[in-house]
């Protein structure tokens, strides 16, 4: 290999290792925009919820209602969780397609000055990876506590003495967001 070959393969190792970061920091961008996404509808719900609970929570359609919106948070949580898991494997692909062009630089005799800058800030994406797993775990705890919500809703209509189709109605509702929950948790053992 003659030294022009050898610096186009160096400055083509120095793209891609520049486009894996680019999409590295779109993805935590993405990411983050999404938690703040969440924490805000989260923060929403309990803010029209709470006022209206106190005033009619004894009442069967309060709880229905009740059941419906706890029902819409899962399948939003779940959804959003399993966003957060393919997200997280972008980011350990971008991370390790990184690590190998590293590799590779760190391998050879002479490290490129252009790359000094990059490797110094990769070890931020390093702690992606952590802060990914957090993410994740914060929304997979909260989609499950919602389905416990509604599972307390429907007892609660069921042990009220609630109408036939609003039990029903909260029955539904519960199993029809349990299906986005068993989906998320299955993806959360990959």
């Amino acid at each position: 290999m003659n030294s022009q070959e050898s610096e186009d393969s160096g400055s083509l190792l120095l793209r891609d290792y520049e486009q894996a970061w680019e999409h590295l920091r779109h993805v935590e961008t993405v990411r983050i925009q999404y938690t703040g996404f969440f924490f805000t509808i989260v923060l929403g719900s309990i803010a029209l919820a709470v006022p209206l609970f106190v005033q009619r929570a004894e009442s069967s359609p309060a709880l229905v209602i009740a059941s419906c919106f706890a029902g819409a948070l899962t399948t939003f949580s779940s959804s959003l969780y399993l966003s957060m898991r393919r997200m997280g494997v972008q980011l350990r692909h971008y991370r390790r397609s990184i690590e190998k062009i590293r590799n590779h630089y760190y391998g050879g005799s002479v490290l490129d000055e252009d790359l000094k800058a990059h490797f110094a800030a990769e070890a931020l994406a390093k702690q992606a990876g952590a802060i990914q797993r957090t993410n994740e775990l914060i929304i997979l705890s909260f989609t499950f506590a919602t389905l416990l919500v509604e599972l307390l809703i429907v007892s609660a209509i069921f042990i009220e003495g609630g109408r036939w189709w609003q039990t029903g109605i909260a029955i539904i509702v519960f199993l029809g967001s349990a299906v986005p929950v068993g989906v998320a948790a299955r993806w959360s053992r990959r």
